[in-house]
């Protein structure tokens, strides 16, 4: 707003002053005062800043906000786009750990379409298709020791057999000596 006017005359003396006191700072505006082509003298004009600084400090604190604001929700977005690419891969990760150490029944949960969804996706049919190959390794496992411990009684009763007949091969050739 406007703080003062003074009007001064060719010596430089005031002939009119209209002050007031106003907060903030000046800007000076000042030219010649002149009626009909005859030069009066001057015209000094003060201006108080007050008014336009409170308004800039207005504006810098809505810019400082509105960056204060866009920064936490810039770092909210990365954390939850960082997320949404940490998270699948951790799972991952302890899944193919879980795997490696022996638990075949092991899968990972896949929550996107994207590439990791995929590969989360491809691990867990490999996964699968592992669990059913170490599920029948087992299982003929289970059949060999089976059948090895039948042949091996098996075997056991043809050495009884044949030890019982040379056994009674031995008493009938006494037999027939004492005769």
């Amino acid at each position: 707003g406007l703080a003062s006017i003074k009007v001064l005359d060719q010596k430089g003396e005031i002939v009119a002053d209209a002050s007031r006191e106003l907060p903030g700072g000046r800007r000076t505006r000042e030219g010649p005062l002149s009626v009909f082509g005859h030069k009066l003298g001057r015209m000094e004009m003060i201006f108080s800043t007050y008014e336009g600084d409170q308004r800039i400090r207005g504006i810098h604190g809505l810019y400082l906000g509105l960056t204060v604001g866009f920064i936490l929700l810039g770092a909210a977005g990365a954390f939850f786009l960082s997320s949404s690419i940490t998270r699948p891969l951790s799972d991952l990760i302890d899944g193919t750990r879980k795997f490696g150490a022996g638990d075949f029944a092991t899968r990972v949960p896949v929550r996107s379409g994207d590439e990791i969804g995929e590969l989360g996706t491809v691990f867990n049919a490999m996964a699968g298709r592992l669990e059913r190959f170490v599920s029948d390794l087992l299982q003929i496992q289970e059949y060999s020791a089976e059948l090895s411990s039948h042949l091996v009684q098996e075997e056991l009763h043809a050495t009884v057999i044949r030890l019982f007949m040379k056994r009674l091969m031995v008493r009938r050739a006494l037999l027939l000596i004492k005769e």
